[in-house]
């Protein structure tokens, strides 16, 4: 869990699109094993001596940016949390834009929902995908 939260962290300090936090991101959420990444964001699989870049190169397409793309970061939503709703919104008032997304899934008669606000969307759609994480391990630690 701590990983998870110190990747909250790291998004909700975030300013903007950043490939090493992609980085960590997908190694963490994508599904990669056995993965670290190196200072000129490659990610390696020390298991069959091979490596992705993140912007690609003559054998990989660029990996994704979840914290530059809403499709990026909901499709994290989607492989984390299989079967839960996701609803984003964008606002423009008359001070800088910012965006709310929330993470929910029904559970009989209840809603179980969690919610982040960021300037950008893609960034905010993480941070709730984080927070429900964390509240499903706190979970299966307790449960």
């Amino acid at each position: 869990m701590s990983d998870l939260t110190s990747l909250l962290a790291r998004v909700e300090a975030a300013t903007g699109p950043d490939r090493e936090l992609d980085a960590a991101i997908l190694e963490i959420m994508a599904g990669y094993r056995n993965l670290s990444t190196d200072g000129e964001c490659q990610i390696w699989d020390r298991g069959n001596h091979g490596y992705w870049t993140l912007d690609g190169d003559d054998w990989n397409e660029r990996l994704p940016s979840p914290t530059a793309s809403i499709d990026a970061a909901l499709a994290l939503v989607q492989e984390n949390l299989p079967g839960w709703n996701w609803s984003v919104m964008s606002q423009r008032p008359q001070g800088k834009p910012f965006a709310i997304a929330r993470v929910a899934r029904v559970i009989g008669d209840d809603v179980e929902g969690y919610d982040a606000i960021h300037d950008a969307a893609p960034l905010a759609i993480l941070s709730a995908l984080l927070r429900a994480l964390i509240a499903q391990s706190k979970e299966q630690a307790h449960g």
